[in-house]
């Protein structure tokens, strides 16, 4: 019996072991692997740390040919193919989804419980609330419930990066003034001056660009000194990830190339001059997403 197929009956009597599969963290597992049968790969950086050496774990997460990596350095999730332009609909022939579980789709059949669900702040909402009085505002990935909710006070630009607005929402674009760019986040960053950004909303983006870490280098050097970046994410550190392992509803294949947790995007915003900060967002049930709410470092001053 080779070493593969016993870290495999190890593993199965583990899980069995404990009755319930994916009780325990995937890292548990994917340690086992690692003891009995190493898979490491060699291929795309990190986003976080920029580790580009062997010690990527393959997770195994995903079926086929898109594999998700472990960062052997600070353990960042990310996968180390993408497709060259991702879309919102259905990433392309060959996508993989993975099933919302059971319960939670029961949930959301049933609509008793809806009007019981306290408010959820939206990253727009965050943004007219705490933005500057006026200046440029840049939506990425022009999310329509976003895009046209944002304070008449900004000069509002979005960028359609993965996603294309409808002819409807092109037409009340058009009516409120509002900029359309089918750039690239990075492009489309690139085109503004430093620190002439009052803000910037960030939803469904992050976790879908290979460039991931430029935007927030970008982001850092656009922001004007009392402007703010509204990132919403998938929570890949959340209860629910923890505990449904790789049968996270969550992951979705090719489409989504990062998969975040708060202290990745903590660190990324520090390296590039910025605080991030990350509001109590209440839901239910369990929210998988979570807010970051990114700002310039005050500087010292020495008199």
């Amino acid at each position: 019996m080779g070493p593969a197929r016993r870290g495999l009956i190890f593993k199965f009597a583990l899980k069995l072991s404990f009755g319930f599969p994916g009780l325990l963290p995937d890292w548990v597992y994917s340690m086992l692997d690692g003891c009995f049968d190493p898979r490491w790969i060699n291929a795309r950086g990190c986003p976080i740390c920029e580790d580009s050496t062997d010690g990527k774990r393959d997770l195994a997460y995903a079926q086929g040919e898109w594999n998700l990596v472990e960062c052997g350095t600070c353990r960042f999730t990310y996968g180390i193919r993408a497709t060259d332009s991702p879309r919102k609909s259905n990433a392309g022939a060959g996508a993989q989804m993975r099933r919302q579980p059971a319960m939670l789709r029961l949930i959301a059949a049933k609509a008793w419980w809806r009007p019981l669900r306290l408010h959820t702040t939206e990253p727009h909402e965050i943004l007219n609330e705490l933005g500057p009085e006026f200046g440029n505002v840049v939506d990425i990935s022009c999310h329509d419930k976003y895009l046209f909710s944002i304070s008449s006070r900004f000069s509002v630009y979005g960028f359609e990066t993965f996603s294309t607005l409808s002819v409807a929402g092109r037409n009340e674009a058009a009516q409120l003034g509002v900029t359309i760019l089918r750039v690239s986040a990075v492009d489309g960053l690139s085109r503004f001056a430093d620190r002439s950004l009052a803000g910037a909303v960030v939803h469904g983006h992050l976790e879908r660009d290979t460039q991931a870490r430029i935007v927030m280098e970008l982001l850092g050097q656009k922001l004007q000194f009392d402007g703010i970046a509204v990132l919403m994410l998938p929570n890949h550190g959340s209860l629910s990830r923890w505990i449904l392992g790789r049968r996270w509803y969550k992951f979705r294949f090719p489409e989504q190339v990062n998969y975040f947790r708060k202290r990745d995007i903590a660190v990324l915003a520090m390296r590039f001059g910025l605080e991030a900060s990350f509001p109590f967002r209440p839901s239910f049930p369990i929210d998988d997403n979570f807010i970051a709410i990114l700002k310039r470092k005050k500087q010292m001053e020495i008199y």
